[in-house]
């Protein structure tokens, strides 16, 4: 005779099942999605070829009491193959380095395994990170690193055409002043630059140049400069003088006697017809 079959018992059935939910729930090998990891600071490196060139240190000291406050909220793109670590940050330099400001030893990362420079771009771009120049820069790197048009670039930011090509036009003002910008705490609006850059004159724009340097520049007075000296209104032109039509005075007169002058409006009429009779009388004179 057999022997009989063990019951499992309640605890082991109740942990085999808890094990099968979890498992159900957790995320399939061949997932769409990327998920995120612990990762050692030390086994990061910043991407040399990162569009934001300047990082702040007060921004980071901000960013670092808010991540200290309330942890990492969103994690960090990299990707493998970094030439001093394995790995490489694709996006998300500032919460590394406020990490390391904290002490921290580990943060969340998710590897990326697309394109890392359009992701770093267009995660910079959506975070309203970059600066004008930064973006523009990035931009330019873009095209040439993977030699494709703007028109491929702006689909692949989801940007108009327009606005990759504003863009780099911006980049065709002076290497020094663009330094400038980027390495000072000098604001200026993209949309100013990109009229500063469309001014061919180099005496005008090397003057707003200087005043942006100063601070002092605006967007309206790099419209006003664009635009020029306003030209002088045209002259009214001359009327020429028609010839008197006698016969459609002599209809006016008599309609005049026809009617008659209204009483209630004797003294507006009396004006008007010695006002008319002062003319006749200088047009009679001209006439001997």
């Amino acid at each position: 005779m057999p022997p009989a079959k063990r019951k499992p018992m309640a605890g082991l059935a109740a942990t085999a099942a808890m094990i099968a939910d979890n498992a159900a729930m957790a995320a399939p090998r061949d997932s769409r999605f990327q998920h995120s990891f612990e990762v050692a600071l030390d086994q990061l490196e910043p991407d040399p070829n990162q569009a934001r060139r300047r990082f702040d240190a007060e921004e980071i000291r901000e960013l670092a009491l808010s991540m200290g406050e309330t942890g990492q909220l969103q994690p960090i793109l990299v990707r493998k193959g970094g030439d001093k670590a394995p790995y490489v940050i694709v996006a998300g330099e500032r919460r590394w380095r406020a990490a390391k400001m904290l002490g921290w030893e580990k943060m969340l990362a998710i590897e990326h395994r697309l394109d890392p420079e359009v992701a770093g771009l267009v995660e910079n771009l959506q975070r309203v990170d970059l600066s004008p120049v930064e973006e523009a820069q990035g931009i330019r790197r873009l095209m040439e690193g993977k030699g494709v048009p703007q028109s491929e670039v702006a689909a692949m930011l989801g940007k108009p055409e327009k606005h990759v090509s504003e863009s780099l036009r911006i980049l065709s003002l002076p290497t020094e002043f663009l330094d400038a910008l980027s390495n000072s705490k000098v604001a200026l609006s993209r949309s100013s630059l990109v009229e500063l850059a469309r001014i061919g004159d180099p005496a005008v724009r090397a003057k707003l140049i200087a005043q942006a340097l100063d601070g002092r520049l605006t967007l309206h007075a790099v419209r006003t400069a664009a635009a020029g000296p306003k030209a002088a209104p045209k002259p009214p032109p001359e009327m020429k003088a028609r010839p008197l039509n006698l016969a459609a005075l002599d209809k006016v007169v008599a309609r005049f006697a026809e009617a008659g002058v209204p009483r209630s409006q004797k003294d507006l009429h009396k004006a008007r017809l010695e006002k008319l009779r002062a003319d006749i009388d200088r047009l009679l004179a001209g006439l001997e």
